[in-house]
């Protein structure tokens, strides 16, 4: 992240935490580039996790703990103990992971994330598969009878892009809606040069 970056900060219940305000658009998710946590201090040993989140993944960087106190145990095993890398990273991305999709009237409809909601599942199921790297929004016949809609409805302009926009997908995924499309007869064959809807 470039220097002078702009956070947002706040408590929560997993500790101090801030997050970028750039996002990272992954299939029809946005994900802050970076978030960090901040978790005890205060006499206590703190423990501060790094991840950063790109269009190959989201990855822990960084993982610190300090014990400042010179009375304290210092840092035990038993801190070390408490830490499985995989949650931590995921409980921490799902948590910021907003889904973006449309209505039928085009209008954007933002699911955030809430513990203890199929929202909140929903992000987790995404960012494990993000962390597989298995991403890839279900292609499913409801999609791409959606994605010929849309791409008939801006057949005048420029049809793949508003199928990239549509979807909050890149181009090779918009081009790949597309081709399936296709393929499964929603729209009809092309000829080099030729847009057909």
């Amino acid at each position: 992240m470039p220097n002078g970056a702009q956070w947002i900060e706040f408590e929560s219940q997993m500790g101090r935490m801030r997050v970028s305000e750039e996002y990272v658009v992954l299939e029809d998710h946005w994900i802050p580039e970076v978030l960090e946590l901040v978790v005890g201090g205060e006499g206590d040993t703190e423990a501060y996790a790094r991840v950063e989140v790109s269009e190959s993944g989201s990855r822990l960087v960084e993982l610190r703990f300090t014990s400042d106190d010179p009375d304290g145990q210092g840092i035990r095993q038993a801190d070390l103990r408490g830490v499985q890398v995989s949650a931590l990273t995921e409980a921490l991305v799902a948590g910021f992971t907003f889904r973006v999709d449309r209505d039928d009237s085009g209008a954007v409809t933002v699911q955030t994330p809430h513990p203890d909601t199929k929202t909140y599942e929903d992000a987790q199921r995404f960012v494990g598969r993000l962390r597989s790297g298995r991403t890839s929004r279900d292609i499913t016949p409801q999609l791409l009878a959606h994605v010929a809609k849309v791409y008939r409805d801006n057949i005048s302009g420029h049809p793949n892009k508003a199928v990239e926009h549509h979807f909050q997908v890149g181009q090779r995924m918009a081009a790949e809606y597309v081709s399936r499309a296709r393929k499964r007869g929603l729209l009809p064959p092309t000829k080099k040069g030729q847009k057909r809807a």
